[in-house]
């Protein structure tokens, strides 16, 4: 394992040494980016305009990946309504089943211990998952063992129909939830599969030098091996993985564009990460 890496002036720096620095520096990358971007269309959405008591009742936030989505406009929307009790996944609701979840097994416990909740509040209907046939025995679970009334804030049927057409309607709705996943992951694979047939794009996640170009090019022109570059201290991959990332910059040359664009989001978080640590925010 690597003990120590290069500063700009080519010193040994001892890699527990630059880790404490770091980690001191180190912002949260998932809150810079898009904290809240889009919580005014999302409150706009909203159609429950019902009283919520907050003592009787539960909140359910979920979104289905760590890196690129964020959680926290459901949340605040939670607190705005004065829930004090919320839970919250970051995890596929298609792949996983509800009580598969940490944060939903944690609330269905949570319900049981307090006989006075009556009331779940969810964002959407798809926030409970994915699937079908679990999202059908989800809802079937809290509304009738559990005497829960479930309230999507942007769904209506959820709250101003009567219980028999409410099934009916949250039995189509999961439907569809689960099919517009389907969609989207074979839409996701198809174009996938014709970026590396037409363009030769690799597929999956970049690693962070490929994003360094600049930088590493301007280490080689003052003199520095691709050996040396890996080892520098904001640098700090094998070197096979430079080869790698000059590969798809051969690639990107060639075709007049670049994966930036691509992977837009990583760049940004990056960016700004490098700009942060330099203390130029």
């Amino acid at each position: 394992m690597v003990k120590y890496v290069y500063d700009d002036n080519k010193k040994l720096v001892h890699v527990d040494e630059l880790n404490k620095k770091q980690k001191e520096d180190d912002i949260d990358d998932e809150i810079f980016y898009d904290k809240l971007n889009d919580i005014e269309y999302m409150r706009r959405c909203i159609s429950y305009t019902g009283a919520i008591d907050p003592t009787r009742t539960v909140g359910y936030a979920r979104v289905s990946s760590k890196q690129y989505q964020n959680i926290e406009n459901q949340l605040a929307i939670f607190r705005e309504l004065g829930i004090e009790h919320i839970f919250s996944d970051r995890m596929s609701g298609f792949k996983y089943k509800g009580m598969e979840r940490p944060a939903f097994r944690d609330m269905m416990k949570y319900i049981e211990m307090h006989p006075n909740i009556n009331t779940l509040i969810i964002y959407e209907l798809s926030r409970l998952g994915r699937n079908w046939a679990d999202s059908i025995d989800t809802w079937s679970k809290l509304t009738t063992e559990k005497n829960i009334n479930i309230i999507s804030l942007t769904e209506p049927f959820t709250h101003n129909v009567d219980e028999d057409n409410k099934k009916i309607l949250v039995s189509i709705f999961a439907w569809l939830n689960e099919q517009e996943s389907k969609r989207t992951s074979l839409r996701t694979k198809a174009g996938q599969y014709r970026a590396r047939q037409e363009k030769g794009i690799k597929i999956g996640r970049l690693p962070k030098v490929y994003f360094q170009r600049e930088f590493v090019e301007n280490l080689r022109e003052r003199g520095w091996s691709w050996d040396e570059i890996a080892h520098h201290k904001d640098v700090r991959c094998h070197v096979s993985t430079i080869y790698r990332a000059r590969k798809q910059w051969e690639i990107d040359d060639n075709l007049g564009t670049s994966h930036y664009k691509l992977y837009e989001k990583s760049y940004q978080r990056w960016k700004k990460n490098q700009l942060v640590k330099k203390g130029q925010i």
